[in-house]
């Protein structure tokens, strides 16, 4: 099939290209900031196109999707190391998607795209 035919090539899906070039996860969250707060921060340093929280063994984390690997790569360098109201640690932040991200737990938080304005998204 023509979805299929990247797969069978190996060349990676449309959502692992933008998982591995456009995703940063973001440890260490305020563990009462919501997906929307994660994603106002993310909109310092560029266009959205999809924020979520979860949480894991760390607390609580973000996933932020940007439009553009500059934007990414500027929230990256401006996020990592600071320290947010509400939270005793330094931000963690590394490029890519969560492995928990793609099992979407039962338990993560809700998250949306600027497509869907401020309307939330449950998985």
């Amino acid at each position: 099939s023509p979805c299929g035919a990247a797969e069978e090539a190996g060349l990676p899906s449309d959502a692992d290209w933008r998982a591995r070039t456009l995703s940063i996860i973001i440890e260490c969250l305020p563990p009462d900031m919501s997906w929307l707060e994660l994603k106002n921060l993310g909109r310092m340093y560029g266009y959205v196109a999809y924020a979520r929280t979860f949480r894991d063994h760390s607390g609580l984390c973000g996933l932020l999707e940007f439009s553009d690997q500059d934007d990414k790569e500027r929230a990256v360098q401006a996020l990592h190391g600071q320290l947010l109201d509400g939270c005793p640690r330094p931000l963690r932040v590394c490029s890519g998607s969560h492995p928990k991200d793609r099992a979407r737990p039962p338990d993560s938080g809700s998250g949306g795209s600027d497509a869907d304005g401020p309307t939330r998204r449950t998985p």
